[in-house]
């Protein structure tokens, strides 16, 4: 996944939880070659030791259960983890950290103060949907930071796999409408015994028909990031579907004080809405690298033609038949440094931060939201509003009066 630097592996597991001896797996490759396929190998084996085909039971469901009726038990063997490991089979992962300006949080503030108004505190919402509805005041001063590149789609039907038979989900967060990168699940209370271990199940379940989606569109698979929540504990989740691997971040944890103290929970979703932004900007920065190996692999075998899709408006070469490398891919990789660029002054000012250098983290963070404006635009969205401030003021110099009619 794009941020493997970061990732750290779990606790060593006993010697009898790994995979098979290597001797053991040397020799299947061995009897394999010789019967011409892994298949014809295990067929052999299974009438040396007169195993019958219907004796073998699949690890999935016989019928398969909506996102919402998922079962660990069932899903986690899919993915070759242990249900009874209970999640501890699960690799960690961090993105960078990001610090927002000023600007941003104070909007996040006055949004929080809303949401209290709108759908009460945590602790009085009666059901999921209240909790949907008080999260939705956040997400909208968090998601336009990249100018319409990122799109919410809330409830937005999902298709299904082998794993499940689909369903719908809170929140989907697409690049053009086209690429998912990024799931909200929220339930009304996450660490509710039981249940939890199936909550996980329903978001691996999401997140595996959410890398089918992409790869319908020839997208290669690339990490794509998930939050499950009832507002007071958020877990933080990734899938690379490359890997068929889930990791978990660190989660933070809004029950006790933070419940009764209204104003100290608001200033704490400051900090769930900056980890939820840096997911989205590493979300963004994998598509692009996507986008950019994709054009690369289309250039290797000389797909050269000038047909353009309107959702993806990048120069490609006028040249057919070529294997060149297409013009696109160079403009893919410089949009995705500058994006890692990005990254990294935010996580410089979360640094700042941390150093409690408040003032320096601010301009930083200002700094590396001017990088990100600059740089999203170079994706040309063709929806007229880049430039807002100047429609705004030229509204208010030459636009009509408002009349009711």
């Amino acid at each position: 996944m794009a941020s493997e630097k970061n990732l750290k592996r779990p606790r060593p597991r006993a010697e009898e939880d790994t995979l098979p001896p290597q001797s053991l797996l040397e020799n299947f490759s061995e009897l394999s070659k010789e019967m011409g396929s892994p298949e014809a190998a295990i067929l052999s084996l299974m009438r040396f030791f007169s195993i019958e085909v219907d004796s073998i039971k699949s690890p999935l469901p016989d019928k398969l259960a909506s996102f919402s009726n998922a079962e660990y038990e069932k899903i986690a063997p899919f993915f070759n983890m242990n249900p009874e490991y209970r999640a501890s089979d699960w690799e960690i992962f961090s993105i960078p950290r990001v610090s927002l300006p000023n600007s941003i949080k104070d909007e996040l503030l006055k949004a929080g103060a809303k949401a209290f108004r709108q759908s009460g505190p945590p602790s009085r919402q009666p059901n999921e949907g209240t909790r949907v509805e008080f999260l939705g005041t956040w997400l909208p001063e968090i998601i336009p930071l990249f100018l319409g590149r990122l799109y919410d789609r809330s409830e937005k039907p999902m298709p299904g796999t082998e794993l499940s038979s689909g369903g719908r989900v809170e929140h989907e967060v697409f690049m053009w409408e086209r690429v998912i990168v990024f799931l909200i699940e929220v339930k009304l209370e996450v660490m509710s015994g039981p249940k939890y271990w199936n909550f996980l199940a329903q978001v691996m379940c999401e997140l595996e028909s959410a890398c089918q989606m992409n790869r319908r569109i020839d997208i290669q698979d690339f990490a794509i990031y998930a939050v499950l929540t009832d507002t007071k504990q958020w877990e933080f989740l990734a899938y690379d579907g490359a890997q068929r691997k889930f990791y978990r971040d660190e989660p933070i944890s809004l029950s006790g004080p933070p419940l009764e103290d209204h104003w100290l929970y608001i200033r704490r979703m400051v900090q769930v809405c900056s980890r939820i932004f840096g997911l989205l900007l590493q979300g963004y920065i994998n598509t692009l690298k996507a986008y950019a190996t994709k054009s690369f692999q289309r250039g290797e075998v000389g797909d050269n033609n000038l047909k353009r899709s309107s959702s993806v408006p990048v120069p490609i070469s006028k040249k057919k038949g070529s294997s060149l490398q297409r013009p696109s891919t160079d403009v893919w990789e410089t949009l995705a440094a500058a994006a890692e660029h990005c990254q990294e002054r935010f996580n410089d000012a979360f640094q700042l931060m941390q150093n409690k250098e408040k003032k320096a983290a601010d301009e930083m963070a200002e700094e590396a939201l001017a990088l990100l404006r600059t740089s999203v635009k170079q994706l040309d969205l063709d929806d007229g509003l880049d430039e807002v401030e100047k429609l705004i003021e030229d509204w208010r110099v030459n636009g009509d009066d408002e009349v009711d009619t």
